[in-house]
Order: structure tokens, then sequence, then C-alpha cells
């Protein structure tokens, strides 16, 4: 899972956007969590996803956490 995330982060990086003739250089950060027995529940699940998306932002950006 963490390969196939990370090769989309890199492509968005990587692409060449442009809004209104002008170039935008985009950038995502992306934060999964496999489902376990501790994730249980959707909420939970999603939490924990979300959970390593803010870490990801605080942390620099740009960047894959699972």
């Amino acid at each position: 899972m963490f390969q196939q995330l990370e090769e989309l982060r890199k492509n968005i990086e990587a692409y060449h956007f442009e809004f209104e003739n002008k170039p935008l250089h985009i950038t995502i950060t992306i934060g999964a969590a496999k489902y376990t027995k501790q994730t249980n529940t959707t909420k939970a699940w999603i939490e924990q996803a979300d959970s390593k998306l803010y870490d990801g932002k605080q942390s620099g950006k740009n960047k894959t956490l699972i």
C-alpha cells in the first residue's frame, strides 16, 4: 500500500499543473491506516489515518505516512 501511495504523491509533485497560463507547483501529504484489530471500527480507522495525515503536515508536508 505504501509504495502505491508514495508513487501517487511523487506523480502529483512532478506533474506540471497550470492555471490561467501560470505554472502551479502542487504537493500532497497522504495519511493512511491499515484496518486491524485495533482499528476495528470505521471511526477508529479514519481517526488513525487522520492522525497520520496531521503528523505529516506538522513534520514538513509532501510525504506519505502509514
